[in-house]
């Protein structure tokens, strides 16, 4: 901005005419938030902010807000010494006596310390000068109280956002006399400040403020309203208390009992954050909140009535008329304490699940009996706590459900909408499987009534699965089907269609029927009402109601696919028995190859899915029309583009020319075939490769003359490609096993190639040794021994992949002739050590894709084998730790207790070899009755977590993770014992690290980096298939931990956690909001660029930005209210660089 145009914005603020003063302070704003304002002289600029801090005092309440707005960013990009004049104006003004100065220079304050941004030297600066004068401010007794309070929120703005910045020690000298201020609304905002700086302070530092502030505010003898500052500054520091609770719960639980409503009420709610903040180290003062809470969520002095009456609640506004000659509810706040008992009750049973018998017993008949309680907000709570309570399922549900069924109807009325808890409650209730209808008690005619209402519709369709309605609920059904709101219409229409396949009914069918079409026909209809009328239709069909060719023409049109595919598997599934007229089915064939022509991508996977469904019920029989063009359409989507598509289109064409090859085979043949062969030389998805296999099976399968052609066309393909050697094989093989008669020519036309004396090139080489594997795994080659023994010399070749290739073939081959070529291989193994490896992949190969009746019959000659090479050479140690993983699935009790008899052997290799096959083992599926024999060999295999060995402790932690996800239930009765040691191998050790000179250059390497990975990706399976019996806080502590740590992938690994965290633990985890923050924002800073800066630094330092946002993303879904610097946080994230990337992970 030039000086002239600088000095008109000023000469306009100072204008007589507010008009003229707003809109220079608004284009002085906007000039600053595009940074245009420029380098201005030292004058210009002292006079610039002297005029924008001189207009809070306007007479214009619209010129001083605007002004406000202006220095919040006008403070980042002035001089030092203009900032020092501003904010001695602005604490000047916020402590005079003029109120609406003060007021607005308060706000400006508070602006000011809002937008000081995060980096650079601008916040210390303002820091510097500021924090001691609000400190004077707050220490001198002549400052208003409304002064004062704008001032510690100032203060505790700064300290949440620059924490570092902020020495603890002077503030909290100042603001501790604070709480005993005769003002109460200092007091809070003092608590809340304070509360602010307490995670700053050092562990000595928090155990003096406990012991001189904490402690005596809560002795029995203090001042009422010390105590009662001094609970409230309790649950305001609650996660910080910890090493203090022996002293602390014992006075607020005597708190608590003192005859002081809001004493009691802070007391309840001091515990509750308390049971929230600290789960562990609460645990031995459960009896006690327990029966705190028990007791008082029944305080009701102003209540005479009997808390078991089973009379019905009458309307709220009754009950105010009855007993307003008694008392006033405006008067009456005994509610706050039984709403406060109630939140602390469900904080344990949040915390607690492992105690989830135990409170069924003692806490949920409680809670029952407060159903209903009088006050609404007091009812919500009691049945949140109980929902919370229910989603641990116990058999003392099955008595409990009735009782409190029926206290919940006395609350609820068919008049009003129920309230959303009450809904929550009954969806989890209502939504396992395993719900047993007798626990409706006789309440579900009265619950229909209630629940058909337009914000209970999804409720009412969870009960519909285990009762039905009577016919005037019907009525009332069908009538919200009528209804305007798209959310209203679809949710009634989704019950309709529950109630039909529940009960059949013909009246309701014929009001479906009608309220479906009609809709249907109106271009307008909402697209979620068109999904779900088209849905009708399909239930109807179903349910065997007439229909009109019409009805599914409107369904067609509207493009739902999945309705037609859902129809005709449920008619399959439930065997309806339903005669599917030709002309429906041609219809819709016809009506689905459209849709595989024009459709969206997701559209044509599902008409394709649809298409194999029809064809199997019109036995293939397709009108002309649409053949050639289905072909055709087919045809495109051979190819890598869209690899779902192609998955799926090959799929069907080998539904087709399994079941009906006369009618398919020759226009796939002219038609698919030639796209086929290119696709094979490509990098494919392994569902696509599997899917391109099943289809050169069925295809060969189809024509007995094809398999020769393929054949030659594969090779061809692979000839002028030169790549997918691997892929080509395979299918190779494919089309040998399903037309076994061409074998031996196939086999004789590879292996000419497979010679010591070849001129053949590599990768045809490579090629031939694939697929003389692959035909070798089924065809017995003992008489082709020549082809054995020539691959077995390439073992000697040059190039590796030639060698690799020859180690598949060589065990391939083994598996279709066991008996002549396996003995080979193993003394190869055993005496061989320039072929050893290479012997050990073949052996591999039959291993692994040997039957399991063979590996039976082989695997005590392989195992001694294996088991010495794996223990005496490092390098054959994974391949032969995976086969005998496999071997012993053969016969676990004849292969464990070897295994179990190595784990204390002195070599290291030894110990490695066997965790890693029990690793292994961990992985395979399937096998009948291996779980419960590896259970008592669990315990004793993992106790290789605590061995000295860093290379076996690794393999243990990896043994664990392969447990912990494919075999949960074999560790779970061992976590108590396990996790510690888990917990233990995430922290970094400094004995570990060593410092490596390379040069001018020093690198510092972590050789525990990779057991520390491995531990935190156990954690993460657990957080998936254990989190019942996870210590939630203190898991928690790790990952938060894990934040911070130097390596990227562990921080990436933290941040997937949170995510998970805040979906599956949702309340736990916003308990620890503030915690993530630092560690978070670290994250996301630019990697600083140097001479040393590589490609690689830049991509890790984005992927670890992109990594936190979704963390903080995730987090920030969460209920924060406690979490200041969260919320900080987030807005920072919102403004800032990151406010685009950070708004994508949101959505």
């Amino acid at each position: 901005m030039a000086p002239q145009q600088l000095q008109m914005r000023i000469e306009k603020m100072q204008s007589s005419d507010s008009d003229l003063r707003y809109m220079a302070l608004n284009d002085l704003a906007n000039d600053l938030a595009k940074n245009q304002l420029g380098n201005q002289d030292e004058q210009s600029e002292a006079k610039l902010t002297r005029q924008v801090v001189s207009l809070l005092a306007d007479k214009n309440s619209e010129v001083k807000n605007q002004a406000v707005k202006c220095l919040g960013q006008l403070i980042k990009v002035v001089r030092s010494t203009q900032m020092d004049t501003t904010i001695d104006q602005l604490i000047e003004y916020s402590g005079g006596k003029d109120d609406e100065l003060r007021d607005i220079a308060g706000l400006a304050l508070k602006t000011v310390t809002a937008e000081l941004p995060l980096e650079g030297t601008v916040a210390p600066r303002a820091i510097q000068k500021l924090v001691p004068k609000l400190l004077q401010q707050l220490g001198s007794a002549n400052t208003p109280p409304d002064a004062l309070i704008e001032t510690l929120a100032t203060l505790t703005i700064l300290v949440t956002r620059f924490p570092s910045h902020v020495p603890p020690q002077e503030p909290m000298n100042v603001l501790t006399p604070l709480l005993l201020h005769a003002r109460p609304a200092v007091r809070k905002r003092a608590t809340t400040t304070i509360a602010s700086f307490v995670p700053t302070l050092s562990q000595t530092e928090l155990q003096e403020f406990i012991s001189s502030t904490i402690l005596p505010g809560l002795q029995p003898s203090a001042p009422l309203e010390k105590q009662r500052t001094t609970v409230h500054l309790v649950a305001a520091v609650a996660r910080y208390l910890a090493s203090s609770l022996s002293e602390v719960v014992p006075s607020v639980l005597k708190g608590v009992d003192k005859d002081d409503e809001e004493l009691r009420e802070a007391g309840l709610q001091a515990l509750e954050l308390l049971t929230l903040r600290c789960p562990s180290e609460i645990t031995p003062f459960l009896p006690e909140l327990i029966s705190t809470g028990t007791t008082y969520i029944k305080y009701d002095p102003n209540y005479a009535g009997d808390d078991d009456e089973d009379e019905p609640m009458e309307d709220e506004d009754e009950d105010e008329d009855e007993d307003g000659g008694q008392y006033s509810d405006d008067e009456d706040t005994s509610y706050k304490i039984r709403r406060s008992a109630t939140k602390l009750l469900a904080a344990v049973i949040t915390t607690k699940p492992a105690m989830a018998e135990e409170l069924y017993s003692s806490v949920a008949p409680v809670l029952a009996s407060r159903f209903a309680d009088r006050e609404p907000t007091v009812r919500y709570e009691v049945w949140t706590a109980l929902t919370l309570l229910i989603r641990q399922p116990s058999p003392a549900l099955d008595t409990l459900a009735p009782k409190f069924l029926k206290q919940l109807l006395k609350t609820l009325s068919p008049k009003t909408a129920p309230p959303a808890q009450a809904l929550t409650l009954l969806n989890t209730l209502l939504t396992p499987d395993t719900f047993d209808n007798k626990l409706l008690g006789g309440t579900e005619e009265q619950l229909f009534k209630i629940l058909v209402h337009p914000e209970a519709l999804p409720t009412f369709s969870l009960l519909v699965k285990h009762a039905l309605p009577s016919e005037d609920v019907k009525q009332k059904l069908v009538s919200l089907m009528h209804e305007r709101h798209p959310r209203v219409a679809a949710d009634a229409i989704k019950a309709g269609i529950e109630l039909l396949q529940k009960s059949q009914d013909s009246k309701l069918a014929t009001a479906l029927q009608y309220e479906a079409r009609e809709r249907l026909k109106n271009s307008s209809t909402d697209a979620a009402v068109r999904a779900v009328c088209a849905r009708a239709i399909g239930a109807l069909f179903v349910a065997k109601a007439p229909y009109e060719e019409e009805d599914w023409e409107l369904v067609r049109r509207s493009g739902a696919v999945g309705v037609v595919a859902g129809v005709l598997k449920e008619i399959k599934e439930k065997e309806v028995e339903i005669a599917l007229d030709k002309a429906w089915l041609d219809a819709n064939i016809v009506w689905a190859v459209d849709l595989v022509r024009k459709g969206s991508s997701s559209a044509k996977v599902e008409a394709i899915g649809c298409l194999e469904a029809l064809l199997a019920d019109s036995q293939g029989e397709i009108p002309e029309s649409v053949q050639t063009p289905l072909i055709e359409n087919l045809t495109t989507y051979i190819s890598q583009s869209d690899p779902q598509l192609l998955i799926k289109s090959l799929e069907l064409l080998t539904f087709l020319l399994r079941n009906w090859p006369k009618e398919w085979f020759a226009p796939i043949e002219s038609q698919i075939l030639p796209r086929i062969y290119p696709l094979a030389t490509c990098t494919l998805l392994p569902a696509s490769l599997d899917a391109l296999r099943g289809f050169l099976y069925a295809l060969s399968s189809a024509d007995e003359q094809i398999a020769s052609h393929l054949v030659g066309g594969l090779k061809i393909a692979y000839d002028k490609a030169g790549t997918g050697a691997s892929n080509v094989s395979k299918c190779l093989g494919a089309v040998v096993r399903a037309q076994t008669p061409i074998a031996a020519g196939t086999i004789n036309e590879f292996a000419k190639h497979i010679k010591p004396t070849t001129k053949a090139s590599q990768t045809s080489l490579v090629l031939c040794l694939l697929t003389v594997g692959e035909i070798g795994r089924f065809i017995d080659m003992s008489n082709q021994h020549e082809v054995f023994d020539n691959s077995l010399a390439f073992f000697k070749s040059d190039a590796e992949e030639i060698r690799n290739a020859a180690a598949f073939a060589v065990g391939n081959i083994a598996i279709g002739s066991q008996e002549r070529f396996l003995p080979v291989i193993v003394k190869l193994v055993q005496t061989d050590d320039e072929k050893r490896l290479l012997s050990m992949n073949a052996l591999k190969e039959v291993v692994s894709h040997c039957s399991q009746a063979h590996l039976e019959s082989i695997a005590e000659s392989l195992w001694q084998p294996l088991f010495d090479t794996g223990s005496s050479h490092e390098k054959a140690l994974n391949i032969a730790a995976s086969c005998l993983g496999k071997l012993t699935t053969t016969n676990p009790a004849r292969f464990l207790p070897p295994l179990e008899a190595r784990l204390q052997d002195s070599n290291p290799t030894v110990r490695a070899l066997v965790v890693s096959a029990m690793r292994h083992m961990f992985g395979f599926e399937g096998v009948n009755g291996l779980d419960e024999l590896l259970k008592p060999f669990v315990v004793v295999f993992l106790g290789l977590l605590d061995d000295k060995d860093l290379n076996v402790k690794r393999l243990a932690l990896a043994a664990l993770n392969q447990a912990a996800r494919n075999k949960p239930r074999l560790i779970e009765d061992q976590l108590p014992a396990l996790l510690p040691k888990l917990y233990d191998e995430t922290t970094p050790k400094p004995e570990l690290i060593r410092i490596m000179e390379m040069g001018p250059w020093r690198h510092k390497i972590d050789d525990g980096l990779e057991a520390r990975r491995t531990a935190y990706e156990t954690m993460y399976t657990l957080l998936d298939t254990s989190l019942s019996k996870l210590g939630l806080d203190e898991f928690l502590t790790i990952v938060l931990r894990g934040l911070s740590d130097e390596s990227n992938e562990v921080k990436v690994l933290c941040h997937m956690m949170l995510h998970r965290l805040s979906q599956v633990a949702p309340s736990a985890t916003s308990q620890r909001l503030d915690e993530t923050v630092e560690p978070l924002r670290a994250a996301m800073k630019e990697v600083t660029m140097d001479k040393n800066t590589v490609k690689q630094d830049l991509e890790q330092a984005a992927e670890l930005q992109r990594s936190a946002l979704r963390a903080a993303a995730a987090l920030n879904t969460l209920s924060h209210p406690g979490a200041p610097k969260f919320i900080a946080f987030v807005e920072s994230l919102e403004k800032g660089k990151l406010a685009s990337e950070f708004r994508e992970q949101k959505a």
